[in-house]
């Protein structure tokens, strides 16, 4: 059941490409300070829906609140401004640029630009990004991209950030790294949503779980409740 307090609230979001519909009657809601984690299957919809949140798709019916106000038919650049941020799926860094560069560019929308006190918070999150501030993004390994991607995210200060697969084809060192840079932004009472093929680290970051199958949400809950449901463990964890 959504709220009228929540930071972010859905209600019956459908949204397809073309003809071709992918989300189908989606209703959610994330409370300021949350962790919710976002799982299902390949091709389930859960990029979907976070492209459609952050406006790079528009929903075919439904709303999306944030902060209260609509956001479903705004462009993505001003649901930007607001301080929904989303980290992409693929990273997306510019790769003849810059660690530090790219840092700053996420730092556009802001008036006074990226200053050295941001530029701080990003190097003690991530320390590695310091050591290869001057080293260019496309010389990074794949778990120190995905730590620029997020670094960048958060220079733009955003009140609620999205984050698509942070683990995609990392090694179990360099995921456990991210996901420690991850938690303290949690600890901070970041707000965020996490899209997440590993169903299990996904669970055990977050505070609540939308299990999406299909295009439509088929459980949600706890994630300390959703990760002993027999369901979620025959279906997502590997177990019965």
């Amino acid at each position: 059941m959504s709220t009228s307090t929540a930071l972010l609230d859905i209600a019956d979001l459908s949204v397809g490409y073309g003809d071709i519909p992918v989300l189908r009657g989606i209703s959610m809601h994330v409370e300021s300070g949350e962790a919710v984690a976002i799982i299902g299957a390949n091709g389930a919809g859960k990029t979907t829906l976070l492209r459609a949140i952050s406006g790079l798709l528009r929903a075919s019916s439904g709303q999306i609140r944030f902060a209260g106000g609509k956001i479903s038919d705004l462009r993505a650049d001003l649901i930007v401004n607001q301080g929904l941020v989303h980290c992409p799926e693929g990273r997306a860094i510019l790769r003849r640029m810059s660690v530090r560069e790219n840092l700053e560019l996420g730092a556009y929308r802001l008036k006074e630009g990226a200053t050295s006190a941001d530029l701080d918070r990003i190097f003690e999150l991530f320390p590695r990004l310091r050591e290869r501030q001057s080293q260019l993004g496309g010389s990074l390994s794949g778990g120190e991209q995905q730590m620029l991607a997020i670094g960048r995210a958060m220079m733009a200060k955003p009140r609620m950030l999205l984050l698509d697969e942070p683990s995609l084809g990392l090694s179990p060192l360099m995921m456990k790294e991210v996901f420690r840079g991850l938690a303290q932004l949690k600890a901070s009472g970041l707000t965020i949503i996490l899209v997440e093929q590993n169903a299990l680290a996904a669970l055990k970051f977050s505070d609540r779980t939308y299990v999406l199958e299909s295009g439509s949400i088929a459980l949600q809950g706890a994630s300390s409740s959703l990760i002993s449901d027999p369901r979620v463990r025959e279906a997502y964890l590997g177990s019965a």
